[in-house]
């Protein structure tokens, strides 16, 4: 009786960290696809420091954005190939806006590494998926 209770309970908990896991993604790529778009307002309207801030979001919403796609379950060549991408860019992005001085502190640092994990595991796990033979049927 106990072993049937306690993988009823393991079920319900990795069900709830599942549906969570599909929430985060879906606000994260939300989120980055919002960032962008205000940047890109930003640029649109020509206001002072146009490019500066167009650089800026697009760097912080491709990183929101690669780590909503690299949480999709289950990942598919696309969105890994995207989040890839999403990650490199912002990466570089960062590197532009940012560049290597010492008073990024902390938190840029850990942003820029962040990226460039992101970018090189999501290579990782595309190359796995490759090997195993491609896109995993859905349902």
């Amino acid at each position: 009786m106990r072993s049937i209770r306690t993988g009823k309970i393991l079920w319900t908990i990795g069900a709830a960290l599942q549906r969570g896991r599909s929430s985060a993604s879906k606000w994260l790529v939300i989120i980055g696809v919002m960032v962008i778009a205000y940047g890109v307002a930003y640029w649109w309207k020509e206001l002072p420091y146009s490019t500066a801030i167009l650089t800026v979001c697009v760097a912080l919403g491709c990183l929101s954005l690669g780590a909503g796609l690299y949480l999709r379950s289950p990942a598919t060549t696309t969105t890994l190939s995207l989040a890839a991408v999403s990650f490199a860019l912002s990466g570089v992005l960062q590197l532009v806006s940012f560049g290597f001085a010492p008073w990024q502190g902390m938190l840029g640092l850990a942003l820029v590494v962040l990226a460039w994990g992101g970018a090189a595991d999501s290579v990782a796990r595309l190359r796995r998926l490759r090997r195993k033979g491609g896109t995993p049927p859905r349902g």
